[in-house]
């Protein structure tokens, strides 16, 4: 005594032979729904505060290749940058007070917010490069340097 009959078997065999051909498309609907599902939770959302705090900087990255064209080196701290330009910082979004360069790249949670640390990357001697090492309330927001491409900044980091 057979436990199905035979039209059964053959329906399975019909269901199975399209499922096998869905594997393609059901492979492709399952990384679709993934992507849409995970990629939206991996991008990191900005408080106005950190989008404000990068794109204020823009001046003073500016300000920085001005002053390396005309030296042909990087400050070596931001004072002299400003000394050089003679005009202030920004304004930190956080406070309403003027930007602060910081004395370490350490986050510390009652000084870094909306303000920066400053270095020079030097090759034998000479100030080649420089990072700045962008700070909001929960840590790092990015490091710029001399390569960064401010439409691609303004984008990612619009201000409200």
């Amino acid at each position: 005594m057979q436990p199905f009959c035979p039209m059964f078997v053959h329906r399975m065999d019909m269901l199975n032979n399209q499922i096998k051909n869905l594997k393609l498309p059901f492979a492709t609907m399952i990384l679709v729904l993934f992507v849409c599902f995970t990629v939206p939770s991996c991008i990191q959302h900005r408080t106005g505060e950190e989008q404000q705090t990068v794109v204020r900087l823009e001046p003073v990255s500016q300000w920085l290749g001005e002053f390396f064209l005309s030296n042909s080196y990087y400050p070596e701290s931001i004072e002299e940058l400003i000394e050089w330009k003679g005009l202030p910082l920004p304004v930190n979004p956080y406070n309403g007070k003027t930007m602060v360069s910081l004395t370490t790249s350490e986050f510390d949670v009652a000084v870094s917010p909306g303000n920066f640390f400053y270095e020079t990357v030097k090759i034998s001697g000479q100030s080649t490069s420089y990072l700045l090492s962008v700070f909001g309330e929960d840590g790092l927001i990015i490091k710029l340097n001399p390569n960064v491409r401010w439409d691609n900044i303004r984008d990612e980091f619009h201000e409200r």
